[in-house]
């Protein structure tokens, strides 16, 4: 299982390089057109992502067994984490993910490398 720190490496590394937000007919989604994938999206492994749940939340039991598939925690915890990176992608600005990213990490106590 990946730790809480490697997946803030990986959410923050994918967000800040694809520098848009994934959606799919307007509406935020895990996987969009063209490669997109949003904060919880990139964490999925694409032998688990199945498109029926593109677009539920994080707390619905598919997206959870494709996260647990993925080798991403589901504990109460990690899912609140997941949550609030999922809510940087969803509801800021794009200008604003970098400063958002760097409040979560010093939130959870995790070294931030941007």
């Amino acid at each position: 299982m990946k730790t809480l720190q490697t997946i803030f490496n990986t959410v923050s590394k994918h967000l800040l390089k694809q520098n848009k937000v994934c959606e799919n007919n307007f509406s935020c989604a895990y996987r969009g057109p063209n490669g997109l994938k949003c904060a919880v999206g990139v964490l999925i492994k694409d032998k688990h992502f199945k498109k029926i749940y593109n677009n539920d939340g994080i707390y619905h039991d598919g997206v959870i067994k494709m996260l647990t598939l993925s080798g991403i925690p589901t504990d109460k915890e990690s899912l609140i984490f997941l949550t609030n990176l999922q809510r940087i992608h969803d509801t800021g600005e794009v200008e604003n993910w970098k400063t958002k990213l760097k409040n979560t990490a010093k939130a959870y106590n995790l070294k931030c490398s941007f």
